[in-house]
């Protein structure tokens, strides 16, 4: 069984974005996103208009500061390599997100990176959070560089609604 990482969140929080389960390299690491080639943290200096040499501590403080959390859906599974194809479904365990959301109200809108997660997001976890009516999910395309069907400028656009929606919600 493989386990993902603890949240990365503070109480002013007002999104979450959720990845399916850490990739090899960032189990390897212990930080989000470590493999070079997906594009998360691009993005997200891009949209944050911050230099990508930071460290990692200095990322994770860029999304806070930006009321940005971080984590996945599955907290555990089994899976070999770093293939969200390769999960085996029947192994997975997700995290507590009624928990979460009632630890941090704040938190309006869910991001799930990539189809994986938004799919595991649907079937584990939605059902558990009826009273939890006016948070927006949205599917965002993977940052892995295994989704081949966009460029890195491409999920750069797409991604843009984080910042849209965070600061439609500011007004």
């Amino acid at each position: 069984m493989i386990t993902c990482f603890p949240p990365v969140v503070h109480h002013n929080c007002r999104a979450i974005i959720l990845g399916s389960m850490p990739g090899v390299k960032s189990l390897e690491q212990n930080e989000y996103y470590a493999h070079k080639q997906n594009a998360f943290w691009h993005i997200m200096h891009r949209h944050f208009k911050v230099y990508e040499d930071f460290t990692y501590k200095q990322r994770i403080k860029m999304l806070l500061n930006n009321n940005i959390a971080l984590w996945d859906v599955i907290a555990s599974c089994k899976r070999k390599g770093s293939l969200d194809s390769s999960i085996k479904s029947e192994t997975i365990i997700v995290n507590d997100f009624p928990d979460i959301l009632l630890e941090n109200p704040n938190l309006k809108y869910i991001f799930c990176n990539g189809n994986a997660a938004y799919t595991a997001f649907n079937k584990h976890v939605l059902k558990d959070l009826d009273h939890f009516l006016d948070i927006e999910v949205i599917k965002l395309p993977s940052s892995s560089p295994a989704n081949t069907r966009m460029t890195k400028e491409e999920k750069v656009k797409a991604w843009e609604i984080i910042k849209e929606k965070l600061i439609e919600k500011e007004d």
